[in-house]
C-alpha cells in the first residue's frame, strides 16, 4: 500500500467516524424531539379536557355571515338623501 493510498484510508475512516458521530447526535435529537412533541400534546389534550370541562363544548359559530354588498347599486342607495316624512 502506498503513502497515497494510506493517507485516502485515514481520511476515509475520519470521514466515516464524523459521519456516525453526526448520525448518533441526530438520533438523539430526533428521539428528544419525538419525547418533546408527545409532553406538548399531551398537555394540550389536558388543556382542552379542562376548557370543556370548564365551559362545556367549544364549537364554530355554524353561521355564515355575510359581507356588506359593495355593488355600485346598493352604494349609490346608501348615498341618497331621502326626504325624511317627519320633516315638517
Amino acid at each position: 500500500m502506498t503513502e497515497i493510498e494510506k493517507a485516502l484510508l485515514d481520511a476515509l475512516e475520519s470521514l466515516q467516524s464524523e459521519h456516525e458521530q453526526q448520525l448518533s447526535s441526530f438520533a438523539e435529537t430526533l428521539q428528544s424531539m419525538r419525547i418533546e412533541h408527545a409532553k406538548g400534546s399531551k398537555l394540550w389534550a389536558e388543556a382542552a379536557a379542562t376548557l370543556q370541562g370548564q365551559y362545556g363544548v367549544v364549537r364554530r359559530n355554524p353561521r355564515n355571515f355575510r359581507q356588506p354588498s359593495s355593488s355600485p347599486a346598493t352604494s349609490a342607495s346608501r348615498s341618497m338623501n331621502l326626504p325624511s316624512v317627519w320633516k315638517v
